[in-house]
């Protein structure tokens, strides 16, 4: 789905107006769930932490952002490997 940009808009503008189809097998998207204590403190953190990120170089950034996607992408890596191919909308066949 995510290969039609228009689909996936289409799709996304349905959820959010509450006429999402429940049938559909494909993810749009995720997101955490949280109390608003819960909240109120991820904001804080992160209102904490914008000074020293945004005063370290853009390579370190970009250095530290990129072990966080391998981090997550071995910790997941047998379920990447295993998810079936998919037919792109273009390849023959």
């Amino acid at each position: 789905m995510l290969n039609d940009v228009f689909a996936t808009l289409r799709a996304k503008r349905a959820l959010e107006r509450g006429k999402g189809d429940p049938g559909n097998p494909n993810v749009l998207a995720r997101c955490s769930v949280a109390d608003s204590e819960t909240a109120r403190a991820a904001v804080k953190a992160a209102a904490e932490a914008f000074p020293q990120w945004a005063a370290a170089p853009a390579r370190t950034r970009v250095f530290a952002l990129g072990r966080a996607v391998r981090r997550r992408l071995k910790a997941h890596r047998s379920e990447i490997i295993s998810a079936p191919p998919r037919r792109r909308p273009w390849s023959p066949g």
